[in-house]
C-alpha cells in the first residue's frame, strides 16, 4: 500500500494477494448435531488456495472511511466478501 493526500484528507489504496494452506493431522474427527446423523471431518480432504483482497481507506483526524473486498478459492470452495466502514470522532 501507499498513502496519498495531505493533512486535510489522506487516502491509502491496499492490495494483498497470497496463498492459504489448510493443514492438520492425519486423523479424522467424527461429529454429530443434536438429533442428526454423524459425519466425519478429514483434514486431508482440505485444500489450500489463492486469496486476494483490495481496499481503499481514507480520512482525516476526525473521520475514517474504508471500502474493502476480497475472495478465496480452494478447490471447489469459493468465498467472496466486502465491507464498508465509516468512523467519526466527536
Amino acid at each position: 500500500g501507499m498513502q496519498l493526500g495531505d493533512r486535510e484528507f489522506s487516502w491509502r489504496p491496499e492490495v494483498m494477494v497470497g496463498y492459504k494452506q489448510v493443514f492438520g493431522g492425519p486423523d479424522s474427527v467424527t461429529a454429530q448435531f443434536a438429533g442428526g446423523p454423524s459425519f466425519a471431518l478429514s483434514p486431508a480432504s482440505q485444500d489450500g488456495g489463492a486469496i486476494a483482497r483490495i481496499g481503499i481507506h481514507g480520512g482525516n483526524q476526525y473521520s475514517d472511511f474504508a471500502f474493502e473486498a476480497g475472495g478465496e478459492e480452494r478447490g471447489d470452495y469459493r468465498s467472496f466478501d466486502g465491507r464498508v466502514v465509516a468512523r467519526f470522532q466527536f
